[in-house]
């Protein structure tokens, strides 16, 4: 373990590491110092979905309760193509534009329950 995590420290020698938080110590004394205080918590670690589980392997929103309805909200789109540019090259610049964006359509669209607020999309 400690050869893992020996890049971490400046210390010369072979650090000692903690199994639990994978804190390298210079020495064994201060690793032992530290192991009763890092026991009190459990040991960090990754686990990962199991692919042979479909259910597993899907993100899912579960803090319903963390929702909050909003009354309207817009949903929109700008499209647009690039266009080279027709310039010559300065030399003294350190960048120049190649491309440029040419605007070709765009739309926005007001979402809500309320009926006094709904609306066409506008393009």
């Amino acid at each position: 373990m400690s050869a893992l995590v020996a890049h971490r420290t400046k210390h010369e020698h072979a650090p000692h590491v903690c199994n639990s938080c994978l804190h390298p110590f210079s020495s064994k004394p201060v690793l032992n110092e530290h192991v009763p205080y890092c026991l009190r918590h459990a040991p960090q670690q990754v686990v990962y979905p199991d692919p042979r589980d479909p259910n597993d392997c899907v993100m899912k929103f579960k803090d319903v309760n963390k929702q909050h309805k909003i009354s309207y909200y817009l949903v929109c789109d700008f499209e647009s193509f690039l266009t080279s540019l027709d310039r010559d090259d300065d030399e003294d610049k350190n960048t120049r534009s190649i491309d440029e964006h040419q605007v070709s359509g765009f739309c926005c669209y007001r979402v809500t329950d309320l009926p006094q607020h709904q609306t066409e999309p506008v393009f």
